[in-house]
């Protein structure tokens, strides 16, 4: 899950700076004496944004990965019973409330 998180985060990263350098080269684009430099940044922008569009198809292929969207973070099924410390009674985690003490045994 954490290795998912990480390059799923790191491959957003990567996108979003594809954007801006993107947004940049259309802006050297417009302005007729700045194209010596845009067909540069052009090339940079193609020789950059081919690997990194392999490299995120192969993580969603491999990993499962989707860099638009945050992986949803589940502990505990809804039905996972709890044993409370004062009444040592058992309930089901999704009728819990907030501020209840939960008992926890020490290791021994």
């Amino acid at each position: 899950m954490a290795m998912k998180s990480f390059v799923g985060a790191f491959l957003h990263i990567l996108i979003i700076a594809l954007v801006v350098i993107l947004a940049l080269i259309v802006l050297l684009w417009i302005l007729p004496f700045t194209w010596p430099a845009a067909a540069s940044g052009t090339v940079f922008f193609s020789i950059l944004s081919i690997p990194i569009v392999i490299t995120a198809g192969w993580m969603k292929h491999i990993l499962d990965i989707n860099s638009r969207r945050v992986p949803k973070r589940k502990c505990f099924d809804k039905n996972t019973i709890i044993l409370f410390q004062k009444n040592k009674k058992l309930f089901e985690i999704k009728n819990i409330r907030g501020r209840q003490n939960i008992y926890c045994r020490p290791n021994i």
